[in-house]
């Protein structure tokens, strides 16, 4: 089997041959693959798919899109390794190690003097690379690179996204939250009083900070006054605001959140707000209030990228991800609140449907776990073992 492209017009083809005693027939011919002029292609025996110097990866047995790397450039691949290779830039001259299977970058090199363009790149003995560059009169020259930049990739480990805490269903005639006043603090900020608004509050109900029962102050039926130490805003978070009726009389509300920041100020109106940062490179996000998380459609820039990662807010810290595909972007969840889907960028871009439309999708199931894609439908438990590997499955939506 031979595998060819066509990149010197715009339909970008790839086509896949067989070679007999008759000599060279077209098997198939996979329009709009590839996105760039003379683009050279590579096919792994390991893998069996086949990438472009453009960075885009193929599946040959169907023509559809695999994934992307975020470089363009002479590459190689090494499925032994499970790395990808990829040389740029000329003064000086970049070699980026990509993950082979999520396609995340992993390492890089400098190389200096270099001067002129790479035309190709090669994997020789057990650690070495050469690429060979030519200047506009011809002149060329060999750069040979050896060392352990040139190893086998680091595990692709991730933290698996926590599994759900279903807060249980208050009475029918349990108090209610409307408001708190504040609603936020500073971390490391002085005791204050917490005013809160609701309905049925009980002249024996007791306000609680995360479970923990604060001095409470009853002034009505609609509104009680919490003290709040020091000791419990102490370090950023969010906490979990309830108001605890007698059980005869309702017994415990919904929650409310309470937010503590690193920083904070005070608005326009003269209201005051916390902030806290992360540092998490995103392109999307959403929040599903049942589970009190802020899922992240994470991309290919970063070593953790390709990922749907969930930020915890009571912790404000990232609390799981899990691999979604290449380069997801936008997300959404479901009305009914059981799928999470995510556009996958890379294989948008080549699905032949437009761009105003999803192509191809990717959806996590928020109890149990869906991942879809033109390829395979799986489904995966809220400890993410494959259970049970469906038909390709393909999700379209119009423009």
């Amino acid at each position: 089997m031979l595998f060819a492209s066509n990149t010197e017009s715009t339909s970008f083809d790839l086509y896949t041959l067989s070679v007999n005693s008759g000599g060279v027939t077209q098997n198939q011919d996979f329009q709009h693959v590839f996105g760039t002029f003379m683009d050279r292609i590579h096919f792994d025996a390991g893998t069996k798919l086949v990438y472009g110097d453009e960075g885009h990866v193929i599946d040959p047995a169907t023509g559809l899109p695999v994934g992307n790397f975020n470089d363009v450039g002479p590459m190689v691949v090494d499925s032994a390794l499970n790395i990808a290779f990829f040389v740029s830039g000329q003064v000086p001259a970049t070699i980026q190690a990509f993950d082979l299977t999520h396609f995340t970058p992993i390492d890089s090199v400098t190389v200096f003097n270099v001067g002129d363009p790479a035309l190709r790149l090669i994997c020789w003995g057990r650690n070495g690379l050469a690429f060979i560059t030519q200047s506009v009169n011809g002149v060329g020259k060999v750069f040979l690179v050896g060392g352990n930049f040139i190893s086998p990739a680091p595990s692709f480990a991730l933290p698996p996204p926590p599994t759900p805490i279903v807060p249980p269903t208050p009475a029918a005639n349990a108090p209610t939250l409307a408001s708190l006043n504040p609603s936020s603090a500073i971390a490391g900020s002085a005791a204050f009083t917490l005013t809160i608004s609701g309905t049925r509050f009980d002249p024996a109900a007791t306000a609680q900070f995360n479970g923990s029962a604060l001095p409470t102050t009853f002034v009505s039926s609609t509104q009680l006054q919490a003290a709040v130490s020091a000791g419990e805003i102490a370090t950023p978070g969010t906490a979990n605001i309830t108001v605890a009726n007698p059980p005869s009389n309702g017994g415990i509300s919904s929650g409310a959140a309470f937010f503590v920041g690193n920083t904070g100020g005070i608005s326009s109106a003269g209201t005051s707000f916390a902030v806290d940062i992360l540092n998490q490179a995103s392109k999307d996000m959403v929040f599903d209030p049942a589970d009190q998380l802020i899922y992240l459609s994470v991309p290919n820039t970063s070593s953790n990228g390709n990922a749907i990662a969930v930020l915890d807010p009571a912790a404000i810290k990232i609390a799981g991800e899990q691999f979604a595909g290449s380069n997801p972007n936008v997300i959404a969840i479901s009305d009914d609140r059981q799928f999470l889907y995510a556009g996958l960028m890379d294989l948008l871009q080549y699905s032949g449907l437009l761009c105003r439309g999803w192509g191809r999708t990717l959806a996590i199931l928020l109890g149990p776990v869906l991942i879809t894609s033109v390829h395979t439908l799986r489904w995966i438990s809220k400890r993410h073992q494959d259970l049970l590997i469906r038909r390709p499955y393909r999700v379209e939506h119009g423009a």
